[in-house]
């Protein structure tokens, strides 16, 4: 058996393993991921020779993303379409393999690696851990209609390549007030976000007040067997002026209660108000907001802890354990404050020094940076 990345050729021979790991995915959103993704992605695969050709046994996708951190611009890896073939599973071929990949990304130095779990415990024998500051689970429970004169004046409509110029600074303004680390949008992003929810049978629409861009909506669409549309929100952005007037009409109106799993009080708030809009924006059709919780790997702790920033100084004095990545490994001082964080080996590292695991470290150093990356490929 060998692990390798694919060639340009042979990423593209890779659809016949996908289709049949992913038979959900639509025709047409595959369609999409060969045309869109696979031809600027890594494929990296466990393959072993069958007869005069190399046959694939297990594959992972990865994807590069633009992302925000604390206000500067990195690319980090997000790893999709794991999968190994059914008579080759429980052989440890797919650990092996993403391990390899790990260290590969580490030594191209990006920071961190991502991904949205099938099986969380799998990844987080891997070294993977939940973004631990991201909004929760949501579910969402039906608003009155007297939302509807709340959007009068205003209206919304699909959005076009020409509308990315506008579409770009606002997202990255509206996500950088609320988050220290999001999805960057440019023009390429923008791009490939209208094409992904075309073949979703959804699309992304903007919201406007005369002139203004007032947010942006970004859905696919589900229809049930009873003729019953579904919107899957992927995203929904909205000014900090909308935002604020939205929750004026709320609270005057006494609605301020929504449920939400592992989320503030403020997050739930801000659901209630992007449900209202959705709502607005997409009436007669069911509203859905899938769960795109995300799990983080630390790859290059050098690279890694200068991104952070943190409002109360913390320092920590530290033994860190990384059997996958040993240059992660060992004596760390690491200071985080307003200005960022630091890191450092120590000179003389003396006895004493907390033990502490690559994993549980990155729950510790994330704990108080709000994520919000909301992606499906």
């Amino acid at each position: 058996m060998r692990t390798h990345f694919l060639s340009s050729q042979e990423r593209q021979e890779t659809r016949e393993f996908y289709e049949s790991a992913f038979p959900e995915d639509s025709k047409e959103f595959v369609d999409f991921y060969y045309q869109w993704v696979v031809g600027q992605n890594d494929i990296f695969v466990a393959d072993r020779i069958q007869g005069d050709r190399y046959w694939n046994q297990a594959m992972v996708h990865i994807n590069q993303h633009m992302l925000s951190v604390n206000g500067s611009r990195m690319a980090a890896p997000y790893l999709v379409a794991v999968a190994t073939r059914p008579e080759c599973r429980r052989q440890g071929i797919m650990h092996g393999m993403l391990e390899r990949a790990l260290q590969d990304m580490y030594r191209r130095q990006y920071a961190f690696a991502f991904l949205m779990p099938a099986n969380p415990a799998y990844y987080t024998g891997l070294g993977f851990r939940y973004f631990p500051n991201q909004p929760g689970v949501w579910q969402a429970q039906a608003m009155g209609a007297e939302f509807g004169e709340f959007f009068q004046g205003m209206s919304w409509r699909q959005a076009g390549p020409q509308d990315i110029a506008r579409m770009c600074p606002f997202a990255n303004r509206v996500l950088r007030r609320s988050f220290q680390l999001s999805i960057f949008w440019e023009e390429g992003y923008v791009k490939r976000l209208l094409a992904e929810t075309a073949a979703e049978q959804g699309g992304v629409l903007l919201l406007e007040a005369g002139r203004a861009l007032q947010g942006i909506l970004a859905y696919g669409m589900e229809e049930g067997e009873e003729g019953q549309k579904t919107a899957e929100i992927k995203d929904i952005l909205l000014s900090q002026e909308l935002t604020s007037a939205m929750r004026t009409h709320l609270e005057s109106a006494g609605i301020s209660e929504k449920r939400s799993l592992s989320a503030s009080a403020e997050v739930q708030f801000q659901r209630c108000i992007q449900e209202a809009a959705c709502r607005a924006a997409l009436p007669g059709c069911a509203i859905s907001f899938p769960p795109m919780e995300m799990m983080v790997r630390i790859l290059d702790l050098f690279t890694f802890v200068p991104l952070l920033q943190n409002s109360s100084p913390q320092t920590l004095h530290i033994e860190v354990k990384d059997a996958m990545i040993p240059s992660n490994g060992g004596p760390f001082d690491i200071t985080l404050g307003p200005e960022g964080g630091r890191i450092c080996r120590p000179p003389s590292p003396g006895d004493g020094r907390e033990q502490i695991d690559i994993a549980d470290l990155t729950e510790i150093l994330l704990k108080d940076v709000p994520v919000s990356i909301h992606e499906w490929v």
